[in-house]
């Protein structure tokens, strides 16, 4: 995982998180140059140190998902295995993709294509990166594609 990469998926981490996150990443451009910095790899030590506020903050399994942890998640009481969340995150990218080809091809209009196709392309490295897991859209999803039936979630 990259520093950029890392910045992009911790803004639901609450404040704690998010700042040690933001130290991380300014230490880290001071260290690279721009274009490095986007390729730069987070250290072992420092996902550790994540991991550690994680747990007092009490949201170790979503900042353990989000880092492409294999953890399974419990939701009413249904275990959304590792494989399914890879699943899920794979169906959010592939249909951000059929928005792109769609709108390519004119199957529906969009006021600007080049800024909607560099939006999906976000969307597909943030869904794939795990940024999304968190997200109500996504659990329901996983839900139902580790249960083939839609569970209620809010009742």
């Amino acid at each position: 995982m990259t520093y950029h990469e890392l910045s992009m998926m911790s803004a639901g981490w609450g404040f704690v998180l998010s700042s040690i996150v933001g130290d991380m990443v300014s230490s880290a451009k001071w260290g690279y140059t721009k274009s490095a910095y986007k390729t730069a790899k987070v250290t072992d030590h420092e996902i550790e140190t994540l991991m550690f506020w994680a747990r007092k903050e009490g949201i170790e399994q979503k900042v353990s998902l989000a880092l492409g942890g294999g953890s399974a998640m419990t939701i009413n009481g249904v275990v959304i295995t590792a494989e399914t969340i890879q699943k899920t995150r794979q169906w959010f990218a592939d249909n951000a993709q059929d928005c792109i080809l769609g709108a390519n091809r004119g199957e529906f209009y969009v006021n600007d294509l080049g800024k909607f196709t560099d939006w999906q392309n976000r969307c597909i490295a943030e869904s794939l990166s795990g940024a999304w897991d968190h997200n109500l859209t996504f659990v329901q999803r996983a839900l139902f594609i580790q249960t083939g039936q839609s569970i209620p979630m809010l009742s």
